[in-house]
C-alpha cells in the first residue's frame, strides 16, 4: 500500500515495490517427485499426499494508495477492481494459468464437514491477497472468509477468500493457518496462543499446531489434527498406531489408562511422526467421577525425528518426543463438532513446571519486536505483559498447578473497567505475561537456547524430552489432568472468576 505510514520499514524478503523474494515458495502448480513449495509441502506431508493444494501467483505488483482506502477498510475490492480492469479478458500467472480456466475446479458444500464436489461454479476456488503492509485495516492481521461476490474478468466470486498482512512474506506463517480454518473449523481451533474465541485454561498454553496462536511454540501439525482428519498411511490399519515391540507389528495406540496392552511388556517403537504417523494417545481416568460436564483429556506423544527436506519443529527445538495434552475437542458428531473452546492443547514440558517468581514487569513496546512479523507479535503489544521469570528448580517445583517455560501466565495486572465498575483484584482475559528472559538459580539463559530472542514461547532447546526422562504420577512434570476454565467467548471483557 503506497503512502502508507509504515511503507518503509525494513522486511526480510520483501522490498517497497517488488512481489517478495519468495513468491514462488509457496505453491506448486502440479505434484512432482520434488515438493519445493512449502505450503503445497506441508498439507501434502501432513495428509501423506491425500490432501494436494496447487496453486500459483501473478507476476505483477497491484498497488493500493493508502489515502484511498476508508479507515477500517481491507482495501480488497480496491485490488479486484485493479484485476478486472487488467488488460484483456483474462489474467496468467507467473506459470502461464489462466485465472478464467485454472483456478475454478470445486464447488463448495453448503454443509461443514463434508467434501466439495469437484465441478466448476464461475468462482474462483481460493484467492489469497498477502500486503506487504496495509495499515487502513486495524482488525486482525490475516483472516479467512467465503462466498464472496465480485467481479474479476469471467468470474463471479470467491469462494475462499484470505487476506494476510505480512512484509516478512513468511509461508508457514498466516496463509498456512488461515487456510487450516477451511479444513478444522473456526477461531474456536485456535489450539494454543491467545488467539480469538473463548479459552479453556486462564493462563495462555504456547503448543504446536497448524492452528496455534501468536508466538506459538511450533506452528506445525500435530497428531490431534491428522486424527481429527482422518489422515493416516495408506498401509495403515489404526488412525493413532505405532509398532509393538518385540513383533514389529503395527498395533491401536489409541488407548485408556489401565487396559490390557497389546504389546510384551508394554513396549512400543515410536518411529519418527511426520513420516510414519506414529503416535500414542492415553485417556486419563476419572474425570468424570463427579459431574459428566467435565471435559475429558489425553496425553499425546509423539517422536520427532527432524528429517531432513520434511516440515517439521523451528530450528532451535531438539529431536525427541513431544507431549501435550488434548481438552476435548473429540466430538465428530452432532452440535458440538465445530463448536468448544479453543486452546485445547497443552505441552508437557520436559523442563517441568515451577511457582515462578518474576521481575522487571512491564507492558511491552514496537522497539522489543523488530521482527515481529514473523511471529505474529504484534498481537502483544496491546495485549500482553513482559517479564523476567526467578526459577528454583530445587525448592519451587509444583508438577500439578505450576507453569513451564511455554506457558503465559495469568495475573491480575492493573484495574478494569466495564460497564462503570471498576475491578481492581480479579483476572481479565489478556492478563498475561509473556515470558522474555529466564534465570534458573541464579543463571540467565542465553539466547542460544531459544529460537526467538530469549522467549520461551517460541521454542527452545529444552522442548523435547530425552532417553531416561519419564512421565509419572511421581515426575516433574506430571501426568495429571489440568485445570480448566468455564468461559463464553462473549464474556472475554468480565473477570474470570464471573461464572
Amino acid at each position: 500500500m503506497t503512502n502508507d505510514p509504515e511503507y518503509n520499514l525494513p522486511s526480510t524478503n520483501w522490498q517497497p515495490g517488488q512481489i517478495p523474494n519468495n513468491a514462488d515458495k509457496f505453491f506448486q502448480t502440479e505434484i512432482n517427485q520434488q515438493l519445493t513449495a512449502i505450503i503445497t509441502q506441508y498439507f501434502h506431508e501432513m495428509s501423506f499426499g491425500d490432501f494436494v493444494l496447487l496453486g500459483d501467483y501473478y507476476p505483477q505488483i497491484i498497488q493500493v494508495d493508502y489515502n484511498t482506502v476508508p479507515q477500517g477498510n481491507t482495501g480488497l475490492n480496491h485490488i479486484y477492481s485493479q484485476l478486472n480492469n487488467l488488460p484483456g479478458n483474462d489474467i496468467f500467472t507467473a506459470n502461464g494459468l489462466s485465472f478464467n480456466s485454472d483456478f475454478d475446479d470445486w464447488l463448495p458444500n453448503t454443509t461443514l464437514g463434508l467434501p466439495l464436489t469437484k465441478t466448476s461454479n464461475d468462482r474462483i476456488d481460493l484467492l489469497i491477497t498477502l500486503w506487504r503492509v496495509n495499515s487502513r485495516y486495524n482488525g486482525s492481521q490475516g483472516f479467512a472468509s467465503g462466498n464472496v461476490p465480485c467481479t474479476i474478468k469471467a468470474k463471479i466470486g470467491i469462494d475462499k477468500l484470505i487476506y494476510l498482512e505480512d512484509k516478512n512474506s513468511d509461508p508457514l506463517g498466516e496463509i498456512k493457518h488461515e487456510y487450516a480454518h477451511y479444513m478444522l473449523g473456526g477461531n474456536e481451533f485456535h489450539s494454543g496462543g491467545t488467539g480469538a474465541s473463548a479459552w479453556n485454561f486462564i493462563s495462555v498454553p504456547n503448543t504446536m499446531g497448524s492452528l496455534a496462536y501468536s508466538a506459538t511454540l511450533s506452528n506445525t501439525y500435530n497428531g490431534w489434527e491428522r486424527h481429527r482428519l482422518g489422515y493416516k498411511p495408506q498401509n495403515s490399519q489404526h488412525q493413532i498406531k505405532c509398532l509393538a515391540a518385540p513383533t514389529n507389528t503395527e498395533v491401536n495406540t489409541d488407548l485408556i489408562y489401565g487396559q490390557n496392552i497389546a504389546a510384551y511388556n508394554n513396549e512400543f517403537i515410536l518411529r519418527d511422526f511426520v513420516t510414519t504417523g506414529d503416535a500414542i494417545r492415553i485417556k486419563l481416568p476419572y474425570l468424570k467421577s463427579e459431574s459428566s460436564s467435565v471435559k475429558d483429556q489425553w496425553i499425546w506423544i509423539e517422536n520427532r525425528q527432524l528429517k531432513e527436506g520434511k516440515i517439521d519443529l523451528r530450528g532451535k527445538q531438539p529431536k525427541g518426543i513431544y507431549a501435550y495434552m488434548q481438552v476435548g475437542k473429540e466430538t465428530m458428531q452432532g452440535s458440538e463438532t465445530f463448536g468448544e473452546d479453543a486452546n485445547y492443547t497443552w505441552l508437557i514440558h520436559p523442563y517441568g513446571n515451577y511457582d515462578y517468581e518474576y521481575e522487571n514487569v512491564r507492558g511491552p513496546v514496537k522497539s522489543d519486536t523488530l521482527d515481529y512479523g514473523q511471529y505474529s507479535f504484534e498481537e502483544y503489544i496491546e495485549k500482553s505483559h513482559w517479564g523476567t521469570i526467578l526459577i528454583d528448580t530445587i525448592n519451587f517445583q509444583n508438577p500439578f498447578t505450576g507453569y513451564g517455560l511455554n506457558i503465559e501466565g495469568a495475573f491480575d495486572f492493573y484495574p478494569n473497567v466495564v460497564n462503570n465498575v471498576t475491578y481492581h483484584d480479579k483476572i481479565f482475559r489478556n492478563e498475561t505475561l509473556l515470558t522474555n528472559k529466564v534465570i534458573a538459580n541464579g543463571v540467565e539463559y542465553p539466547s542460544t537456547y531459544f529460537e526467538w530472542s530469549t522467549v520461551p514461547a517460541c521454542g527452545t532447546i529444552f522442548d523435547a524430552f530425552k532417553a531416561g526422562q519419564k512421565i509419572t504420577l511421581a515426575t516433574n512434570p506430571a501426568s495429571t489432568p489440568l485445570y480448566t476454565y468455564k468461559q463464553k467467548s462473549t464474556e472475554t471483557q468480565v473477570p474470570y472468576d464471573s461464572k
